[in-house]
């Protein structure tokens, strides 16, 4: 048994609580090791359980806009993974984008570089090189 099966068995193990962001860090967790296994639908299932967790948290608490950042990465995981599943191209673009607003809200910069590349190499993969070429310019952008 490798070790991100290991870390599935116990992360799975694990009893849920009432405390929801635990849960949604067990379900985030969960999707990080079957994405490292290139299990990209199981990926998806553990990402958006822990994307809808943590939508409901902020809906309830508006003061912790620190988990801003993490929708921006669940966003990107949830949209690269369908980008290697063969996805529709507005399925991808949209979580990507979505990952992109979220790191904007937050000033996270630094990720908002990480999105561009993603969405500049799906979009070369797509033959659309000009849309390609206007996102590796939003990375250089950023990094200024």
């Amino acid at each position: 048994m490798n070790e991100y099966n290991l870390a599935i068995e116990y992360l799975t193990g694990l009893k849920l609580t009432d405390n929801s962001l635990s849960n949604a860090w067990i379900y985030s967790s969960t999707g990080d090791c079957y994405e490292k296994q290139q299990l990209y639908n199981h990926a998806i299932d553990y990402y958006m359980k822990s994307l809808t967790m943590i939508e409901k948290i902020l809906q309830n608490n508006d003061s912790l806009s620190c988990l801003e950042t993490e929708l921006g990465r669940l966003n990107n995981c949830i949209g690269l993974c369908y980008d290697r599943n063969g996805q529709s191209n507005t399925l991808v673009l949209n979580y990507y984008k979505k990952s992109l607003e979220y790191y904007k809200n937050c000033d996270n910069f630094e990720n908002c570089i990480i999105v561009y590349k993603n969405i500049a190499i799906f979009c070369s993969k797509k033959n659309d090189y000009h849309l390609s070429i206007e996102y590796v310019r939003m990375c250089q952008i950023q990094k200024i």
